[in-house]
């Protein structure tokens, strides 16, 4: 027997029954068979070594499992919130369920009940799936055996062919009016939250994580549609691209692998591009490169520049600087202009290398970067030199003006009258 689908499979020989009749061929390994349509084969060989061909019905391979229902969750009632089991709905619960499109009108679920405070779990199925999906309430649910505390509810949808597919309802610890959709997904509390699949809002109100993986700490108003993203509180923040960050206040984090900070002002504060850094402070920035936050830089408010701690209290091992060396060093040191590899090939920089310039003055960590303070030193020093340069110069310029005026003078007396011009 041979079974074609996407690939061939087939079984070792068997020997027909004496007088015929039905039997199986079994311990055929169908796994590289592609889902979809099977043409089932067959050849009958007598023991003259004649044989016959023989092709068999259709068959079909399914292994997919049933797509998960869209979401679930208790019901509200005139005595009781959604998503909260009370002493009057107890015993009679309601289920509210969203079935997928893809129903086929065959598949069956069955729901089950546990509590975080014990008593479970619960069983409540099956139930047929209405063909094309849709919203649906199922009623009468009897839940008194559960303990109070967190209630998660799990789901297996089977289809025709026999495929499962579970799904996990999240846990609502608390609050009002949230709602989850199946996959794991997480509220703590709060007031009108929404978590979605694989995701998880930890409370405050009117929050959304709908991204898979993502998360909202709390706060309100946050909204977290990527992937891998966060936004762990504050206020209208949005994080929509994958992998992105967005806290404090309106922060919008469009752009894929984006942080964005925003500070209090009432404004949108979003990213331009993706795997950008992005902070709002209006107040200022501050960067410390060590524990007790004594040195670093500070972006000042409204600045466009970064102020570097140069007090005097914070430094040590001063030495004196003969900037006449420094002034012959620089003016050994190559100065060019260049592009960085990473950059656009039209934007342009001009400066010295790093490696000249560790090997002129030996200043900085190493001798691949450059300390922007250094080169400041440097030309500081060179500029006290030059001007040096400059004071001796007029001195011995004023000196020589001095020489020749005294001559002009010895020479009036010594020449005569009519030579003087």
């Amino acid at each position: 027997v041979t079974l074609t689908g996407g690939a061939s499979v087939t079984s070792t020989p068997a020997t027909a029954p004496l007088g015929g009749g039905a039997f199986s061929v079994t311990g055929m390994d169908a796994t590289s068979l592609t889902d979809g349509a099977v043409t089932v084969a067959m050849t009958i060989t007598d023991v003259a070594g004649n044989s016959t061909p023989f092709t068999g019905t259709a068959a079909t391979k399914d292994t997919a499992p049933p797509t998960i229902i869209t979401s679930f969750g208790i019901a509200s009632g005139p005595s009781n919130p959604v998503n909260v089991i009370n002493s009057l709905t107890e015993g009679a619960a309601s289920l509210d369920v969203n079935w997928d499109a893809s129903m086929a009108g065959t598949e069956v679920a069955t729901f089950t009940f546990t509590s975080s405070g014990g008593g479970g779990p619960l069983t409540s199925g099956p139930h047929t799936a209405p063909c094309g999906g849709g919203a649906q309430t199922l009623l009468g649910i009897d839940l008194t055996a559960l303990a109070e505390g967190t209630v998660t509810i799990t789901v297996e949808l089977v289809d025709a062919a026999g495929n499962t597919a579970n799904g996990n309802a999240s846990s609502i610890g608390g609050g009002r009016d949230n709602l989850t959709s199946n996959n794991t997904a997480t509220i703590g509390g709060g007031l009108h939250n929404e978590a979605g699949s694989l995701a998880t809002v930890g409370g405050g109100s009117y929050n959304t994580a709908s991204g898979a993986h993502s998360a909202v700490g709390g706060g309100l108003r946050n909204s977290v549609n990527g992937s891998f993203s966060t936004a762990p509180g504050g206020h209208m923040n949005r994080a929509k691209g994958d992998f992105c960050f967005a806290a404090g206040r309106r922060a919008q984090a469009d752009h894929s692998g984006a942080f964005v900070w925003g500070d209090s002002n009432d404004i949108d504060k979003g990213s331009s591009a993706n795997d950008q850094f992005n902070v709002y402070a209006s107040g200022g920035t501050r960067l410390f490169s060590n524990a007790t936050a004594t040195t670093g830089v500070q972006l000042a408010p409204g600045a466009g520049s970064w102020s570097t701690v140069s007090d005097r209290n914070a430094k040590e091992r001063f030495e004196a600087v003969d900037g006449r060396e420094v002034l012959k060093r620089l003016a050994e040191v190559p100065i060019t202009t260049w592009s960085y590899k990473a950059q656009e090939d039209e934007i342009r920089h001009m400066g010295p290398m790093a490696q000249d310039f560790y090997a002129a003055f030996g200043l900085g960590v190493g001798a691949e970067s450059i300390d922007t303070i250094d080169p400041d030193g440097v030309a500081l020093a060179a500029i006290q030199a030059l001007h040096a340069n400059q004071v001796e110069k007029e001195a011995e310029i004023a000196e020589l003006r001095a020489e020749i005026a005294s001559l002009r003078q010895a020479l009036a007396h010594v020449l005569p009258h009519g030579a003087r011009d």
